[in-house]
């Protein structure tokens, strides 16, 4: 699970500096990280429910600390683009 999350963290990350949207919010650069990133949070989605946690601290960790992280990347880019 944390090499998962940790690889679709990166990924947000690196196309985010690539795209320089940190810069520019144009609407163009967000719509495209909306695009980016709601693949890659539908795909935690799905690993999420297939994968048997080995603890509840596992559990709580991804629940309270990536699941946010990603999410609020992807409502970030929702809230500038509907501006």
């Amino acid at each position: 699970m944390k090499q998962l999350s940790d690889i679709i963290i990166t990924k947000i990350n690196t196309e985010i500096e690539s795209s320089c949207i940190e810069i520019d919010l144009s609407s163009d650069k967000v719509l495209h990280m909306i695009n980016f990133i709601r693949p890659l949070f539908e795909e935690l989605r799905e690993y999420i429910h297939q994968y048997k946690f080995p603890n509840n601290e596992d559990e709580i960790y991804l629940f309270k600390n990536i699941k946010p992280l990603i999410l609020s990347k992807l409502i970030y880019c929702n809230d500038i683009y509907t501006l």
